[in-house]
């Protein structure tokens, strides 16, 4: 059997629940400790020991110099993007692919690095998954579909074919998206929306059908 390569997560919180889970789903990786700036008491979580944060990497490999890759667990999707771009440029650690066991996901389907789905997801053939992208739980992701970088579909969220949802989108929970609709980007769908047209980038819609309810900073909070 392969050895099982080492990993740390960023971030102590929901996300981070749901990693644990994924990679106890198979036997690819082995998490060696948790990571996040708020825990400067270092206290366990999960279990698992919080080992600091980006300042700590060189004592952290120091101890495990076979430490593999890492992956950010973080709902906020600016947030978590700022994580993972900060961890590449000062680590030279690989951004795994986490994918739970009960998840489906189609052979012809590219899945960008960092990116995490979760149980019982479904990706259709012939999509891109964009990196450090989130698949909620259920979510459903039909044929063609392109999501970019840092976006994060919730829980029961589903989708037709050919839609595209552009980079750090938030769809919210049980949200419905017509085949081949396009959302842009930075944009935040609220629960349990159908979007049945296009959407610019830079706004909050919600509804059946979903409509434009006001602009959004980039860095807004998702509500």
């Amino acid at each position: 059997m392969e050895a099982k390569k080492k990993i740390i997560v960023f971030g102590t919180s929901d996300q981070g629940k749901h990693a644990i889970d994924i990679i106890h789903s198979h036997n690819k990786f082995e998490i060696v400790g948790f990571l996040d700036q708020k825990h400067a008491d270092f206290k366990d979580f999960e279990g698992y020991p919080v080992l600091g944060y980006l300042e700590h990497i060189p004592q952290i490999l120091q101890k495990h110099p076979d430490l593999h890759g890492f992956v950010v667990a973080i709902g906020d999707n600016f947030f978590r993007a700022k994580v993972y771009n900060e961890v590449l440029a000062k680590c030279q650690l690989t951004p795994i692919i986490a994918i739970h066991a009960s998840a489906t996901v189609s052979e012809t389907t590219q899945i960008g690095q960092g990116t995490m789905i979760t149980a019982g997801a479904i990706v259709n053939n012939h999509c891109t998954i964009g990196n450090n992208v989130f698949l909620g739980t259920k979510t459903s992701v039909d044929h063609d579909c392109v999501i970019e970088d840092h976006s994060s579909l919730l829980p029961g969220v589903t989708t037709g074919g050919r839609v595209i949802i552009g980079e750090m989108c938030a769809i919210g929970l049980g949200t419905n998206i017509i085949h081949g609709r396009k959302i842009g980007k930075n944009t935040v769908i609220g629960a349990g929306s159908t979007v049945i047209k296009d959407l610019p980038e830079g706004i909050v819609a919600y509804g059946s059908p979903a409509k434009e309810v006001r602009k959004r900073e980039k860095n807004d909070k998702y509500l």
